[in-house]
C-alpha cells in the first residue's frame, strides 16, 4: 500500500513538473509575441506624434514665409507711403506677433520630442528583453499549406541549373491575399530581378522576411504592419511558372528555413 502510494506520489510530481514546463515555454512563447506586439504599439504612438511635430513644422515654416512676405510688402510700400512712421509701428507689431506665434509652436515641440525620447527608450527595453529569441510567425498565405519547392538546393525550374533555394514556394490562387508573417516595418515594396513585385519586411526581433512574385503589392516602404495583415497579392510576376508565393526569411542576415520558425 505504501508503496503504490510513493509511485503515485511519484507519478503525480512527474505530471506536475511536465505541466510547469510546457506552461512556462508558453509562457516564452506569448512572452516574445507580447514583446514584438508591444513593440508595434510603441512605434504606431511614435509615428503619431512624428506627424504632430511634423505639422507643428509645416506651421512654423508657413509663419515665417508670412513673416517675410509682410517685411517685403512693407519695403515696397516704404516708397509710395508719407507716414513712415505710422506704417513701422504696424510692421512692427505683425512682426512681434508672427514671432510669439512661433515661439510658442517651438516651445509646443518641447514635451512631444519628450514623449518620442521616452518611447524609443522603451523600445530599447524592450528589444534588449528578446536577448536574441526569434518570434514564430505566421503562415503568409492560409488556407494554401502545400509546397510546389522547398528550402534548399534543387534544379531551377526555369534554369535547369543546380542553386540554393532561399525559401519555400506556394502555390495559391491568383489574387489570394499574402499576409505579414510577423509585425514590422516594410523595408521593401516594388520590382527586383528574378522575384518581380515583392516585399521585404524588417521585423523586430531581428528576422526578414520576403514576398515574391506577387500580381500586387499593397504596401509601401516604411509602412509599420501587423502580425496577418495583408501586404499583397498572389501572382507570377518575375521568373515564375505559375501563381505561387516565394516566402524567404533571414534571421540577422542568416537564410532560415522558413518552416523552422513558421507555424502554418
Amino acid at each position: 500500500m505504501i508503496k503504490s502510494f510513493k509511485i503515485l506520489m511519484a507519478v503525480g510530481l512527474i505530471t506536475t513538473m511536465s505541466t510547469l514546463n510546457i506552461y512556462g515555454a508558453e509562457t516564452e512563447n506569448s512572452s516574445g509575441e507580447q514583446i514584438v506586439k508591444d513593440i508595434y504599439n510603441l512605434k504606431i504612438e511614435q509615428k503619431n506624434i512624428n506627424e504632430k511635430i511634423s505639422d507643428i513644422d509645416k506651421s512654423i515654416e508657413e509663419k515665417k514665409l508670412i513673416q517675410k512676405e509682410s517685411s517685403d510688402v512693407e519695403v515696397v510700400q516704404l516708397n509710395f507711403v508719407d507716414d513712415e512712421k505710422s506704417l513701422k509701428g504696424n510692421e512692427d507689431l505683425l512682426k512681434n506677433s508672427v514671432e510669439s506665434e512661433i515661439k510658442a509652436l517651438e516651445e509646443s515641440k518641447v514635451p512631444l520630442n519628450d514623449q518620442v525620447e521616452n518611447l524609443e527608450n522603451q523600445e530599447n527595453n524592450l528589444k534588449n528583453e528578446m536577448n536574441g529569441k526569434v518570434n514564430h510567425g505566421s503562415w503568409p498565405v492560409p488556407g494554401f499549406t502545400e509546397l510546389s519547392s522547398p528550402f534548399g538546393y534543387r534544379i531551377h525550374p526555369i534554369t535547369k541549373e543546380r542553386k540554393l533555394h532561399k525559401g519555400v514556394d506556394i502555390p495559391a490562387d491568383y489574387g489570394t491575399e499574402v499576409l505579414a508573417t510577423d509585425y514590422g516595418v516594410v523595408s521593401f515594396s516594388g520590382v527586383q530581378n528574378g522575384y518581380g513585385n515583392v516585399v521585404a519586411i524588417k521585423h523586430f526581433d531581428g528576422k526578414t522576411s520576403i514576398y515574391g512574385h506577387n500580381s500586387q503589392n499593397i504596401v509601401s516602404e516604411g509602412d509599420l504592419v501587423y502580425k496577418g495583415q495583408p501586404i499583397a497579392k498572389v501572382g507570377s510576376t518575375g521568373r515564375s511558372t505559375g501563381n505561387h508565393v516565394h516566402f524567404e526569411v533571414t534571421i540577422n542576415g542568416e537564410l532560415k528555413n522558413p518552416l523552422d520558425i513558421t507555424s502554418k
